[in-house]
């Protein structure tokens, strides 16, 4: 039988590949590289401030790194105690389905409430970034948010030795943690 050309040629001369399973980093790992991590934002002040909380809300919740990185102080409602998701970056990609709201952990509310409210000072705009900065041009506009990522990396990296680690892995903890208590069972 027939096959396109295209088949047969360039990506798909690639060999099969297992899917990468994701690295597990248990509650007790994160609140160690938290503490890693405080100390290497310390003192840097503004968004840095707050680097231990946006990793402690994509380890509580299921949420994608562009879902946290374009998040907007418009998209916390405290007063519901919900995160609303409502795009990637990518909004061509976001259907309803995956539009939605998330509740925030009673621990996080406050200082994502503080967060709001800091950046809210600094710029009035609804679509202010809640963990990026307030420069311009979209490279300076995340450079702490990807500063932070690279150092939350380098921490579990250290801690786990799970060497193949991203940032959706706590995505797939939050999820993982959220159907079933996985630490009891370990």
């Amino acid at each position: 039988y027939w096959v396109p050309p295209a088949f047969l040629e360039g990506h798909s001369d690639k060999l099969p590949q297992l899917p990468r399973l994701p690295v597990y980093v248990g509650r007790t790992e994160t609140e160690m590289a938290m503490r890693l991590l405080s100390g290497s934002v310390a003192g840097r002040g503004g968004k840095f401030d707050f680097a231990c909380t946006r990793a402690m809300l994509q380890r509580a919740r299921p949420m994608r790194i562009s879902e946290v990185r374009y998040l907007s102080v418009a998209d916390l409602d405290p007063a519901a105690g919900l995160l609303h998701i409502t795009t990637t970056g990518h909004s061509h990609l976001k259907g309803q389905a995956s539009r939605g709201s998330l509740t925030v952990p009673p621990d996080l509310l406050v200082q994502l409430r503080e967060l709001q409210n800091r950046t809210h000072e600094l710029n009035l705009s609804p679509r202010a970034g809640l963990f990026a900065d307030g420069h311009d041009g979209k490279d300076s506009q995340f450079k702490s948010f990807d500063i932070v990522s690279d150092l939350m990396r380098t921490h579990v990296v250290n801690l786990t030795g799970g060497y193949r680690f991203r940032q959706h892995d706590l995505r797939c903890c939050a999820a993982t943690d959220l159907a079933s208590d996985v630490e009891v069972i370990v």
